[in-house]
């Protein structure tokens, strides 16, 4: 009977040993485990983060100029010793140019869609209407299409500056032997401000005033002055060459 009580106490504390010694295995393991995972970088520490290229700058600014399609401002250049000042309305395919070209004060109506524009000098009641490959008049380069015009350029990004109220990205390159530098809107994607060189002098166009969006263009502005008579260059070619 007493060997029965000293084997059961024997076997009793082995047991318990052998609990402890597993227990005690069981914590090394686990925090060797802790440890390895807070030591151990996660995925995102581990990725190199890349900032994007000049190129894919750019082309981000070109994809948010195309979205703008209604937009108005003042257009201002100065260079050669003369200065202009025309106000433009843009919307879809069609655009108005207001201003004082060479004396008397004119409106130009572009309608890209039919390839078409009608001009006439205020105070009168008579435009004429011609075809868009006959225009010979003031500049009509947008701001989007300036940044379009990036696409075949080689430029350097020359850092971020503050035109006209914008946040504009300046780039400049070289076209056609002159050196241009352009003021683009971060928020927009089209130029506020651009400045070329040649022959020594110094040209610059700016974009004032801007208005981009839904309403910038009022309704009616593309719409002839009441009683205005229209004469079609176009069609009087045409019927000359019918004869």
């Amino acid at each position: 009977m007493r060997l029965t009580r000293r084997y059961l106490a024997l076997l009793l504390v082995l047991l318990l040993l052998c609990v402890g010694a597993l227990s005690g295995c069981g914590g090394k393991e686990e925090s060797a485990a802790q440890n390895e995972a807070t030591s151990a970088p996660t995925e995102t520490q581990t990725q190199t983060q890349t900032l994007p290229d000049d190129n894919e700058i750019v082309s981000g600014l070109i994809g948010k100029g195309q979205l703008v399609k209604e937009m108005a401002y003042d257009y201002v250049i100065v260079g050669g010793g003369a200065s202009s000042e025309s106000k433009v309305w843009l919307k879809d395919q069609k655009m108005k140019m207001e201003g004082t070209f060479n004396g008397p004060k004119m409106t130009f109506i572009f309608d890209k869609s039919k390839k078409e524009f009608i001009t006439y000098t205020s105070g009168q009641n008579s435009a004429i209407k011609m075809t868009l490959s006959e225009y010979n008049g003031p500049d009509t380069t947008t701001p989007v299409d300036y940044v379009s015009g990036l696409v075949e350029s080689k430029y350097t990004i020359g850092g971020t500056e503050t035109v006209n109220g914008m946040e504009c990205k300046v780039l400049t390159f070289t076209s056609e032997g002159s050196t241009v530098k352009e003021w683009i809107s971060t928020e927009y994607g089209i130029v506020v401000k651009a400045q070329y060189e040649a022959g020594g002098e110094m040209t610059t166009m700016e974009f004032k005033n801007l208005q981009i969006g839904t309403g910038a263009v009022p309704a009616g502005t593309f719409d002839l002055p009441s009683g205005m008579e229209v004469v079609d260059i176009n069609g009087m070619i045409n019927l000359d060459s019918n004869k």
